[in-house]
């Protein structure tokens, strides 16, 4: 029996005997191999450089895989897992005005905060997108008119693995679930997102609360060949929309402010539904609920006037993710219409 102490930075590999079971290595050297590979990757100095954006403990794993398997493969079942200890993030607290842009900057400092912790993109894309919701429901319905630091905004990460995250106002907040048509998506949808929320008022105003357990996927080799995750961009939340005939190419976040500009132009390029079009949402980085209103009332007037308003989504995007969720027909990277499902 033996123990070691691991310092802030310091990572402990766990590995079943079929990653030192190679054929045609011995199991001394091979074992060796794994060793100096893995000690080379954790320091900065083996791997692949094309990876280096990825966090270290990712690297670590995957590197490892592919340098190893990929000269002479396996007969065993292989399972790598790497823990890091490392220093503990400390909590998020934003407080801003309630005005219009509000959101936009919580969402920016977000995703920030999240990938620090280490959270995978599809969650940062969850908490990021319910947060935001909160967000603009403070703003258009807890004030009247725009209040100075009238939004907190609180983030942490729990010993057992859960993000929790808070939005408090201090207006008098409307529920607008069983309001007009087309109102209080933005709730429901937060809500489907993550693992619990909760939203209480008082005579001081309300507070929105979402609890969320943090999750990496576990990745699948099949092949002797081991494939890396594809590199992910940064991202640009700027909104950008690029029309040309019959198609709108979308980029950065559909939000409450910027929804608006895009309802119109889909309604200018498909003449209120008259003429087909299709509507890219590939790049967009955030799709909110005044977005999905947008994309939705599009496509009811299509169909209304027996013509085609198709949204592209690649699978994995926060676009599709989204639409999935609501339940809007999506094309995929292909060509072959599929509905969205997760």
């Amino acid at each position: 029996m033996r123990s070691e102490v691991l310092n802030i930075g310091d990572a402990i590999l766990f590995y079943t005997d079929g990653l030192i079971e190679r054929p045609g290595r011995p199991l001394e050297a091979s074992t060796a191999e794994f060793a100096d590979l893995a000690a080379s990757i954790a320091s900065g100095s083996g791997g692949f450089v094309l990876d280096a954006p990825a966090r270290p403990i990712d690297r670590l794993c995957s590197d490892t895989l592919e340098l190893l398997l990929r000269s002479t493969g396996y007969n065993d079942d292989v399972t790598l897992l790497a823990m890091q200890r490392r220093a503990p993030t400390p909590p998020l607290h934003i407080t801003l005005d309630a005005t219009i842009n509000a959101a936009r900057t919580v969402r920016a400092q977000l995703r920030e905060w999240l990938a620090e912790i280490g959270a995978d993109h599809s969650d940062i894309a969850d908490i990021v997108h319910a947060i935001s919701e909160f967000v603009e429901n403070a703003v258009e319905h807890g004030y009247a008119t725009d209040v100075s630091k009238g939004i907190v905004v609180e983030a942490a990460l729990a010993g057992d693995g859960n993000v929790r995250a808070s939005v408090i106002d201090r207006g008098q907040w409307k529920d607008h679930r069983d309001g007009a048509r087309g109102r209080g998506r933005g709730l429901a949808m937060a809500e489907a997102l993550v693992s619990e929320a909760r939203i209480m008022h008082g005579a001081g105003g309300t507070t929105a609360t979402l609890t969320h357990r943090l999750s990496r996927p576990a990745r699948f080799v099949t092949d002797t060949m081991v494939r890396r995750a594809a590199f992910q961009q940064t991202i640009d939340s700027e909104f950008v929309s690029l029309v040309e005939s019959g198609r709108i190419v979308v980029r950065g976040d559909v939000d409450s402010t910027t929804a608006a500009t895009l309802d119109r132009q889909i309604a200018v390029e498909s003449r209120s539904g008259i003429a087909p079009v299709t509507i890219d949402l590939s790049a967009v980085t955030h799709l909110g609920s005044a977005g999905v209103g947008a994309l939705a009332a599009a496509c009811d007037r299509a169909r209304k006037q027996g013509t085609e308003c198709v949204l592209v989504a690649p699978p994995g995007s926060p676009a599709h993710h989204v639409l999935s969720l609501v339940q809007l027909p999506v094309v995929g990277a292909d060509t072959e219409d599929i509905f969205a499902q997760e």
